[in-house]
């Protein structure tokens, strides 16, 4: 007979039992019912990992098919740490054989940053699993636990908050805390692949493994550089043509999901998916005209010293650049040695004041506009007055026609021209030629110059726009421009990627073609200003532009920067020249431009105009071009370059023009009993080397 005690108790045992099954039951439901998605993410999370697969980054290749950048395979040296003995002459031997700094090395060896242990791959190669960008969630850091059967404020009210976080490693125990993966050194040399794979083979070292990578190489080092860019350790382009193509070199990459065990070894592959879609890619660069154009650059840069310069060959029928270069530069192969400022592709980052050059566009216009025509006579008398301020030309040049304003670079002249066409009708097109806007060249950080409505012109703005002051352009817009005038008048966009193959079936993806924009001048009017343009070379300001075999149209151009130099007494000037050739047919349009270069006369003729002429003569025999009839020797033959050039104001006594005109200058008044003194220059737009513009200094 069971006691009335013993009763009771078996029945509260028993409903404690039946509440502990039901809360077990409860609970199991929720696991495996209601909270089935949340549980599996968490246990995906903290076994499986992705491991990417990078594909080889695709080729660049230059028209003729010579090969300018691609990846090759690389070993990448890694320690591990914890099976290191001796990482004091570990780190001795490594920083020896690697160029290294003993103390990076052994800081690495030591105390390392927090990684996990690298796993080797189907190759054998080791692979970094929980590296941030691999992984999703660094090393260190733990899956959040799932929820439990109690809500977080229930549990807050119950447990103490002390209990709910985990217990801190003291300062002694994180820095006891060794990894097991650290990089030594990435994508070795061969002399230094084989030289530590010798030391851990004869001193017999654990802890020491390598990676295989691929490392980018540029096979003619600093050709093209700028244009071409970079990549980073990780193969993403960082500059150029790497930077703006990274999708089409790069492709998509591939991804392995295995299953890894608790050291973080994979122990199952539960699926592969492989890389694709990268892409081979042909430039319109040709290789030979490139190295001439950076050899003639190199022999002007160490010549006058120029702050920068840079210069570019385009093909003025299709659009395609044959050549582009700037200076300084660098190696892409060596980078990271390299100032950023010589990683610019400065046709397209950098604006100036294109000076006299731009005259060829004010003349486009007027002859467009049907205000003028070639014959139509000017009197130049050596100084124009806009409101109320004279204005000095280079010399009294009297009665000149536009042709003549062209040659002798008349800066009077060529402000009455700017006057009969009226701020609306320059500023049109000004616009139509394409400045203020980017030309849509497929490189990164194009700019799209500086130019103002005539909303905001002063009363001298007509006449400084007109000859290439008040206004910024870049180096390819000019470029595009006067190739409009050599190709009869169609404005294109400049091509640099000829076509973009698939490297597997060899088919071309794409292929550029031949992008007209719009018509900016008709036939006529281009042909009457390339008329013009064979004046400079052959009796004007240009002729050390001139060719023996070939008749030239080209435009010097002098632009003075606005700044305080003139009053330190050392006045900054660009020096430019622009021209193409043959005349009748052309075949390249060069673009020389020399930023603040050095010598007692800087002038766009003396200076850039004969880098134009051995840039050009190669292309011509390059290019197997017949001699022109009619070309022959500049009736002007230009001066020794040792000869001193007579000065501006010295020209206005004579009457005789100086090599190249010098920009709008205002004068001020003659004072009582005095001589007139020249001013600086009237407003500009030309930016400084902090970025700002004139009218931001004004």
């Amino acid at each position: 007979m069971i006691h009335k005690f013993h009763r009771r108790r078996i029945i509260t045992c028993f409903f404690l039992l039946l509440a502990f099954y039901l809360v077990v039951i409860g609970r199991l439901y929720q696991i495996q019912v209601s909270q089935t998605a949340i549980w599996t993410d968490y246990v995906d999370r903290a076994h499986l990992r992705r491991i990417p697969i990078r594909s080889t980054r695709g080729k660049i290749f230059a028209s003729s098919g010579i090969l300018l950048a691609q990846s090759i395979p690389a070993n990448s040296l890694y320690g591990d740490p914890s099976q290191i003995t001796n990482p004091k002459a570990v780190s001795k031997a490594l920083s020896e054989l690697l160029g290294i700094d003993y103390s990076v090395v052994e800081k690495k060896l030591i105390t390392p940053r927090a990684k996990a242990v690298p796993t080797p791959d189907a190759d054998g190669t080791a692979v970094e699993l929980s590296r941030p960008e691999k992984v999703g969630r660094t090393a260190s850091t733990a899956p959040p636990p799932p929820p439990g059967i109690l809500p977080d404020s229930l549990k807050n009210l119950i447990l103490p908050e002390g209990l709910l976080r985990p217990p801190q490693p003291t300062t002694t125990q994180a820095r006891q805390r060794r990894s097991r993966f650290v990089w030594i050194k990435r994508k070795l040399d061969t002399k230094e692949f084989e030289a530590v794979s010798k030391l851990i083979e004869t001193q017999k070292i654990k802890g020491l493994a390598f990676r295989k990578e691929s490392r980018r190489i540029y096979p003619n080092n600093q050709l093209l550089a700028q244009a071409l860019g970079f990549v980073g350790s990780e193969e993403d382009g960082l500059e150029g043509l790497e930077h703006k193509y990274n999708g089409v070199l790069g492709g998509k990459p591939g991804e392995r999901i295995v299953v890894a065990g608790p050291n973080g070894m994979p122990i199952h592959e539960l699926a592969r998916k492989k890389p694709e879609g990268f892409s081979h890619i042909w430039l319109t660069i040709d290789p030979v005209i490139q190295h001439y154009l950076e050899r003639e650059l190199d022999r002007a840069f160490a010549l006058h010293s120029p702050k920068n310069c840079f210069a570019a060959a385009m093909d003025p029928n299709t659009g395609e650049i044959l050549a582009m270069a700037a200076r300084p530069t660098f190696d892409p192969n060596q980078w990271r040695e390299y100032d950023r400022e010589v990683w610019k592709n400065r046709l397209l980052t950098d604006t100036i004041e294109p000076g006299s050059t731009f005259k060829l566009i004010t003349a486009c216009a007027a002859l467009e506009d049907h205000r003028v025509e070639p014959t139509t006579p000017f009197f130049c008398p050596g100084k124009v007055v806009l409101w109320d301020i004279p204005i000095r030309c280079t010399a009294v040049h009297s009665d000149v026609t536009l042709e003549q304003i062209i040659e002798k670079s008349c800066n009077t002249g060529i402000i009455k021209v700017g006057e009969l066409l009226g701020p609306k009708n320059l500023y049109y097109y000004i616009r139509k030629f394409g400045f203020g806007d980017r030309t849509g060249i497929d490189l990164p950080a194009e700019v799209d110059g500086q130019v103002r409505p005539p909303e905001q012109w002063s009363g001298l703005s007509i006449g400084a726009i007109s000859m290439g002051q008040e206004i910024a352009v870049t180096g390819m817009q000019m470029l595009a421009a006067v190739a409009a005038i050599a190709n009869g008048g169609l404005l294109l966009k400049p091509q640099i990627i000829k076509k973009i193959v698939d490297p597997e079936t060899g088919a071309t993806v794409q292929e550029s073609s031949l992008d007209v924009r719009r018509r900016v001048v008709s036939p006529q009017t281009a042909e009457k200003v390339a008329k013009m343009m064979t004046l400079v070379t052959k009796s004007g300001s240009g002729t050390f532009a001139a060719l023996d075999d070939y008749i030239v149209a080209g435009k010097t151009g002098t632009s003075e920067k606005l700044g305080r130099a003139k009053e330190e007494g050392h006045q900054k000037y660009v020096a430019s020249f622009v021209g193409f050739v043959p005349v009748k047919e052309p075949k390249v349009v060069v673009y020389i431009v020399l930023n603040e270069p050095k010598g007692e006369k800087i002038r766009g003729g003396t200076m850039a105009a004969p880098v134009f002429r051995e840039i050009a003569r190669q292309i011509m025999l390059l290019k197997k071009v017949p001699p022109e009839p009619g070309a022959g020797t500049p009736v002007v033959k230009p001066t020794p370059a040792d000869q001193p050039e007579p000065d501006a104001s010295a020209a206005a006594d004579d009457g005789q023009a100086p090599e190249d005109a010098e920009p709008l200058r205002p004068v001020k008044p003659k004072p009582a009993g005095g001589e007139e003194e020249e001013e600086e220059a009237g407003p500009s737009d030309e930016t400084d080397d902090a970025g700002r513009t004139g009218e931001d200094r004004r």
